[in-house]
């Protein structure tokens, strides 16, 4: 999903990425991005109070598409942050460079560090500068975007059942709010076959296909908007939010509701929050805020050096 974003623009970004990463250690440098849907793909790294800057480049995905994943790798850190300036030509991040080799010893040390957190300051901007919503139309059914969908979530699908696998009792009841295609629950239901997973969605395209596509004894759908979902939400052990992301809503719709369903999580349940273009809301924030343990803010990709945004919370058990 790359609202007015080329992938020429992009892979001429690359190339200016790679040159300043190419400069001296230890040296200052800055890059611009011009007001517009790039500055969304600005990041920052936090590691041990140390806050690094990036700037999120094209990987290639499978088939040979190239895209912006929600994949952070090492070459696209720029440096150690000093500051941000704002000018008629954009936004300029300003920061000391970095070599290779302490670029890889962060990502190394990122997952297993408490408090590391990988965050994107700011949201899709169009032209003019106003937060950027994708088209209702958009997120109606079709194969392409299916296919699009399920291939760019396997890093999420993998981590989730990893990290469910032994946490959670026979009957345990996952949801998921937003569930578009159904892949992700259905995954789920499949990997955790002694839970039951429940999947709902505003589109009703989406509903019938999921229902369609994806039939196992554990798994339900229901067409249904996510802020229509205290009810079910207080009953779930572990609730997906997959959707309070950058081009899905905007950055205030998605405050409203990750409130709205963090208030109704019942004790002991869990809430992963990700999705496939960065979470809009401070998720450490409103963790705060609702008195929700923040079990971790990123994960990384096994095998490879690769991280991505994956916040883990936890409501108090009684």
């Amino acid at each position: 999903m790359t609202h007015a974003l080329t992938v020429h623009r992009e892979q001429h970004v690359q190339q200016q990425i790679h040159t300043l990463c190419s400069m001296t250690v230890h040296q200052h440098a800055s890059w611009t991005e011009p007001l517009g849907p790039g500055l969304n793909n600005v990041f920052m790294l936090n590691i041990e109070d140390s806050l690094w800057v990036g700037r999120k480049t094209l990987t290639t995905a499978f088939g040979g598409r190239q895209h912006l994943s929600s994949l952070i790798r090492p070459s696209m850190l720029l440096g150690r942050f000093t500051r941000i300036v704002y000018g008629s030509h954009g936004v300029t991040v300003q920061f000391i460079t970095a070599g290779e080799a302490e670029k890889t010893q962060l990502f190394q040390r990122a997952p297993n560090l408490t408090g590391s957190e990988l965050y994107f300051p700011f949201p899709v901007l169009d032209s003019h500068a106003q937060e950027y919503v994708m088209h209702e139309e958009h997120w109606r059914f079709s194969e392409t975007l299916a296919q699009t969908l399920n291939e760019d979530e396997r890093h999420f699908r993998d981590h989730c059942t990893a990290l469910l696998q032994s946490r959670l009792k026979p009957g345990a009841r996952l949801l998921d709010p937003a569930c578009s295609t159904g892949a992700f629950i259905a995954s789920m239901a499949s990997a955790l076959p002694h839970t039951r997973c429940v999947g709902a969605d505003c589109s009703l395209s989406m509903v019938a296909q999921a229902r369609t596509r994806h039939r196992l004894p554990n798994l339900q759908f229901h067409h249904r908007a996510a802020q229509e979902a205290p009810q079910p939400t207080a009953e779930c052990d572990v609730l997906f939010l997959r959707f309070l992301n950058a081009e899905v809503m905007s950055r205030d719709h998605a405050q409203q509701l990750l409130m709205m369903l963090l208030k109704h999580l019942k004790h002991g349940a869990m809430a992963i929050v990700f999705g496939h273009t960065p979470v809009l809301p401070n998720i450490r924030y409103w963790a705060h805020a609702t008195g929700l343990k923040l079990i971790s803010s990123l994960a990384a990709r096994p095998d490879h050096l690769e991280l991505f945004e994956c916040y883990v919370l936890q409501s108090p058990v009684d």
